[in-house]
């Protein structure tokens, strides 16, 4: 069973693809960028995300809210 190290570490490689995709700073590694750049970028994802989910007819507020939900349960799972 996936832990929380491991889910966050899922989004790492796919924040990582994301950041090569559309970031155009000098710095081109997550460990290199500036703290609140990196917390910009999982929001820009984020964001991007809930575009893809409206485009392929999804509610994204009902995502938001299953994922919240989610979130929660996993981070209990942890303790």
């Amino acid at each position: 069973m996936p832990t929380n190290k491991d889910r966050a570490a899922w989004a790492e490689t796919a924040l990582e693809a994301f950041m090569s995709q559309v970031y155009i700073g000098p710095e081109k590694s997550l460990a290199r960028l500036h703290p609140g750049d990196h917390r910009d970028m999982i929001g820009d994802l984020i964001t991007d995300l809930l575009h893809y989910a409206t485009e392929q007819g999804f509610d994204p507020q009902e995502i938001l809210a299953g994922a919240q939900s989610l979130y929660e349960q996993e981070r209990l799972e942890d303790e």
